[in-house]
């Protein structure tokens, strides 16, 4: 029978080596500031001299606050692959979540070659449910009337039920036409109403005429002539569909599609487009680019074009933003904060309130503010706010909104701005940079994820233990899209697979901290550390929670000097079971963590230190370092 041994012994010798190596003016140093991690994590845009020190870092990388025990920063975890490996094509977009008529997800992912697929995730297998795209878009998509609505501003807007994809229009009513005549058993005139001429019947377009009695027959159009001098146009069909003996048409209806938009949004029971076209760095879609069209018609995809009701166009109703900005201006994303509308362009926000846009003063211009967006995919909403990159930072469109200034003043972004605006330079440096732009939200770990370019994911992290920026690297910075979806998952496509976040929340990816087995390089910064006087020190003390065993090495630096650096290491112990089956003083008690004290004598006016580590190896928590000296 193994016997429990008793701690006392050993805990009584840890702490007398613990005393000969303290402070003899403890008092120098507050405990919390070089202990705790800090509670605002990463600050770029101060010198490292003024980082206040138990807010702040100069670096953390790969670590994030620890969700068990406040105070500590904790290794993230790993990615692990997830379904098939991608064999002749790679991923160039981020995944999309669609919720099936049966209640569970689907994952559809982008290719390379212009298809879209879904991922079986019982056998890792992908089906093809649309090919063909242009893969010089940017292809988004939005959940609407139980259906998601894709996007890339160069191909037809389409919409997958789970089953099939089908691209959006309507038959629209040609309410302004008149003396709609049959001719002959494949043709028939009309008089268009106003300008419209013969734009409303192209070459190869479906109509449906409704005869007074053979009632509607479907037909496509083989070709058209107009007269101007009496406004009459000659609709030829494709075979002989109409009745042999001529009959009154009653209706006449034209299938017409809506714009191959560019964004698309949900707002008000309707979906809002942008202009068509492809997002560049630096060249705009056109003398659109201010254009908002909206449907027609709440709740139903299909609704665009205004060809019922009083002052009835046959048009896609719409809003032009162009005289609402001083200058020139592009529209690449929108937003919704406090019900008001938010049409994010380059340069500027422009807001509109009401709820009716149909209806005269239903929805109307609220304010322009000069605060400007990079990219559609770096719009990002929160539960009560939205997270945008403008050129100069990243910023909350709350705070942007209340304010009504411009994006010089700090924000929730200020702390990373000379980072964020490195990273912008890089992304509107060329087309290519720029389509790489990603951004989500992984509401499970508070996490809101920002990809300016492939050195690192600027990361927002919101929980109960701290609220700040961390740098993510290995898989995440050259990662081609993230998915947070709605069952606490997050996946992320690279260029050759899919990975899921290895938290346990995937069943294909249980708790690891490795990227699909290579080491994660995990650093943590500290300010310069200043005493009233010089600082003799002995030795560092890491405080450890939760940890694997593994080496940690530390950098310290002396008298604001980066280039006089010595670097020792620490090897850390693995945290055993409070109660085990070892025989009596057969193994050292490993009921608690052992805090590695690593020698390090030297005298300065000041100090900083790197922690650091690269494994594979986890569950690893920082709780601190303590300097030990006088």
């Amino acid at each position: 029978m193994a016997l429990v041994r008793c701690p006392c012994a050993e805990e009584e010798q840890t702490s007398e080596k613990l005393h000969a190596l303290s402070a003899t003016r403890i008092g120098l140093f507050d405990g919390r500031l070089l202990t705790l991690f800090p509670r605002a994590l990463l600050n770029t845009a101060l010198s490292p001299t003024l980082v206040v020190k138990d807010k702040q870092a100069r670096l953390i990388e790969n670590i994030i606050p620890n969700t068990n025990k406040a105070g500590s920063g904790a290794k993230r975890f790993g990615l692990s692959r997830k379904g098939n490996a991608f064999v002749g094509i790679s991923a160039v977009g981020e995944p999309f979540e669609y919720r099936k008529s049966d209640g569970t997800l689907q994952v559809i992912q982008y290719f390379s070659d212009g298809s879209l697929r879904t991922l079986d995730e019982g056998t890792g297998a992908y089906t093809s449910i649309k090919t063909g795209l242009n893969t010089s878009g940017t292809v988004g998509a939005v959940p609407f009337n139980d259906k998601l609505v894709f996007y890339n501003g160069v191909d037809s807007c389409f919409a997958w039920d789970g089953s099939t994809c089908t691209d959006l229009g309507e038959y629209v009513t040609d309410i302004l036409a008149t003396s709609a005549t049959q001719v002959t058993t494949s043709q028939i005139t009309l008089k268009p109403g106003g300008s419209r001429a013969a734009s409303d019947y192209p070459n190869g377009r479906a109509i449906k005429v409704t005869f007074a009695t053979s009632g509607v027959i479907s037909a496509t159009i083989s070709s058209t002539s107009y007269n101007a001098g009496t406004n009459t146009l000659t609709v030829n069909v494709t075979g002989t569909p109409f009745p042999a003996v001529v009959e009154t048409i009653n209706k006449v209806e034209y299938f017409a599609k809506p714009p191959t938009f560019s964004f698309l949004f949900a707002h008000l029971d309707r979906l809002w487009g942008l202009s068509a076209g492809v997002l560049k760095a630096k060249q705009f879609r056109g003398q659109d680019g201010m254009k908002v069209c909206f449907q027609a018609a709440a709740n139903n995809e299909n609704s665009w074009y205004f060809y019922t009701g009083t002052g009835a166009t046959q048009d896609i109703p719409f809003i032009n933003l162009r005289n609402k900005v001083p200058q020139f201006d592009e529209l690449v994303s929108m937003s919704v904060i406090d019900g008001s509308a938010c049409f994010h362009g380059r340069s500027y926000l422009v807001l509109y309130t009401g709820d009716d846009p149909m209806t005269v003063g239903g929805f109307v211009w609220a304010k322009t503010i000069p605060v400007g967006t990079v990219h559609q995919k770096l719009v990002q909403r929160l539960p009560t706010d939205t997270l945008f990159v403008t050129p100069a930072g990243i910023r909350s469109l709350r705070k942007v909104f209340q304010t009504e200034q411009a994006e010089v003043l700090d924000d929730l972004g200020g702390d990373i701005d000379p980072t964020v605006q490195a990273k912008i330079k890089t992304l509107l440096s060329g087309d290519a940079e720029y389509r790489k732009a990603r951004s989500f939200y992984y509401p499970h770990d508070g996490l809101y994820g920002f990809k300016l370019d492939d050195d690192g994911l600027l990361a927002f992290i919101l929980n109960k233990q701290g609220a700040g920026w961390v740098i993510l690297t290995g898989y995440f910075a050259d990662a081609l899209g993230f998915l947070g979806t709605t069952d606490g998952r997050l996946l992320v496509s690279r260029a050759t697979n899919l990975y899921a976040y290895a938290n346990g929340t995937d069943d294909d990816a249980p708790i690891a901290y490795s990227d699909d087995g290579n080491a994660i390089d995990c650093k943590w910064w500290i300010p310069w550390v200043q005493i009233a006087g010089r600082w003799g020190n002995r030795a560092f003390e890491i405080l450890v929670e939760q940890t694997a065993g593994g080496t940690i090495t530390i950098d310290r630096y002396i008298n604001f000097n980066e280039q006089d650096v010595v670097t020792t290491t620490a090897q850390m112990q693995e945290m055993g079971s409070m109660w085990d089956d070892a025989m009596w003083d057969e193994a050292t008690w490993d009921g608690n963590t052992q805090n590695p004290v690593v020698s390090d004598k030297f005298l300065a006016d000041s100090f900083s230190v790197l922690v650091r580590h690269f494994d594979t190896e986890g569950p690893r928590s920082i709780l601190g370092i303590r300097p030990i000296g006088r």
